[in-house]
């Protein structure tokens, strides 16, 4: 009897985290989120609904949540343009460590080797980019409201397009080494 609570807790479990996402299913078995409607602070995406495995999130997918925290299963391996658009008070997103391209330093999504920063969360207000980044993807700090202060270190030689559009920055540092 308690192997069967516990299944049944499991289960429902699973449904409800399952249920805080709207998904399509591609052609090729895997599934893309395309809205998040939890009304929970921490997001977890899953890393399988209905046995296919979560590989994608759409853009704006997350726009606007009032999320926290989110985590980034192993499995997903593409995100849309901004898919966390407008989330002021998201602070950190966690990736799986196993997740093949892409990794977080507190709270920071960068590429696996922390060469590219991809999202900075919104609710940060200062940062230091590590010496590792070469690269800064667009929309990287876009709507960062709270960010005031950033230091870029001399090793990021190319940027994507909009990475501090609708940032309220004061204080900007190029740092040389």
């Amino acid at each position: 009897m308690f192997n069967i609570l516990i299944a049944l807790c499991l289960f429902i479990s699973s449904s409800v985290a399952h249920a805080q996402f709207s998904f399509t299913t591609n052609a090729n078995n895997t599934i893309t989120i395309t809205a998040y409607g939890g009304l929970g602070r921490n997001a977890i995406i899953p890393a399988m609904t209905n046995g296919y495995p979560v590989t994608t999130i759409a853009p704006g997918a997350f726009l606007s949540s009032s999320m926290t925290n989110v985590f980034i299963p192993y499995t997903l391996t593409n995100a849309g343009i901004n898919p966390f658009e407008n989330n002021l008070e998201l602070a950190t997103i966690n990736i799986d460590a196993q997740n093949p391209l892409w990794s977080s330093v507190d709270g920071v999504w960068f590429d696996k080797d922390q060469t590219t920063l991809i999202r900075f969360p919104e609710a940060k207000s200062g940062y230091t980019i590590p010496d590792s980044v070469t690269n800064i993807g667009s929309y990287a700090f876009g709507l960062c409201n709270n960010l005031t202060n950033i230091i870029i270190p001399n090793s990021v030689s190319c940027t994507g397009s909009n990475i501090f559009q609708g940032c309220n920055i004061t204080n900007l540092v190029l740092r040389r080494l």
